[in-house]
Order: C-alpha cells, then sequence, then structure tokens
C-alpha cells in the first residue's frame, strides 16, 4: 500500500473499492455481526447495479432478450432467472409493460403518427403495438388519441 501513498496516480476507481472491501473483511467479525455480513454482500454485487442499468437502458431498444442476456453478461437461462428475481416478472412481459406504460404519453403530447410511436416504444411494427395497445388500455391507439 505504500506504493499508492508515494504515487497516488496509481489509484483507481476499482482499486480503491477493492481496498475497501479487504478492509471491511480484516475488521468484521462474521460470525457475530449480521449487519457487517450484509453490508460486505452488498458491496459484492455490482453486478445487480449493472444488470439493472444494462436493462432500464434499453427499454425502449428493439433488442430481444439474447441481446440483453448478452449485454449483461449471461446466458439467456441465467439472464431470464435473474430478471424473474429482480423484477418479478418474465423479461418479455416486464419489457413490454413499460413500453406500454410510455405509449398514451406520446399518443398525447406528440403529433407522430402512430407507426412512429410504436418505433419509439420499442416495437419492431404498428401492427403488434396496435394489438398490444388494444388488448392492455381496451382502445385503439388512435382511439385513444381522439378522446
Amino acid at each position: 500500500m505504500y506504493i499508492y501513498f508515494e504515487y497516488p496516480e496509481l489509484i483507481t476507481e476499482e482499486l480503491m473499492g477493492l481496498k475497501l472491501q479487504e478492509l471491511i473483511y480484516v475488521i468484521s467479525d462474521f460470525g457475530h455481526n449480521k449487519e457487517a455480513l450484509g453490508l460486505l454482500e452488498s458491496l459484492y454485487r455490482p453486478m445487480k447495479t449493472a444488470f439493472e442499468k444494462v436493462v432500464e437502458a434499453n427499454i425502449f431498444n428493439n433488442l430481444s432478450i439474447q441481446d440483453l442476456a448478452h449485454l449483461t453478461a449471461r446466458s439467456e437461462s441465467t439472464f431470464k432467472r435473474e430478471f424473474r428475481k429482480l423484477y418479478d416478472h418474465s423479461p418479455a412481459k416486464y419489457i413490454k409493460q413499460k413500453r406500454l406504460e410510455k405509449a398514451p404519453h406520446l399518443l398525447k403530447t406528440s403529433d407522430q403518427s402512430i407507426s412512429q410511436t410504436a418505433w419509439d416504444c420499442g416495437f419492431e411494427n404498428a401492427a403488434h403495438f396496435s394489438t398490444s395497445f388494444l388488448s392492455h388500455f381496451h382502445v385503439t391507439p388512435k382511439e385513444f388519441r381522439m378522446t
């Protein structure tokens, strides 16, 4: 550690995180301090945060489940399992729900076509968007816009 005091430019954020984790391990007594153990476990879950960031950043992009799994460095089955655990829904259902939640706002606040709205919400085509919208809101996107 002495070298880092002499050359602080060698210190990276990752190194600081690692050294903090090591320090907490040394300080804590796992057998008797459950609160410290919980803190340590949370330090070793950076992938959960990365997983959520990747999912949230790509909900409205037209990516497949396989693409999302690849972006999170997981197999498709592992991705689906972790997704269900984190979001309490299958990836397809959750993503479709989020896309449909965005649609009414776009339909009411913009003059863009239904096809463009579908695309902006992450749907591949207007027909699928219209069918999903009708199933969810019990009106077509066009009817919704006119009301």
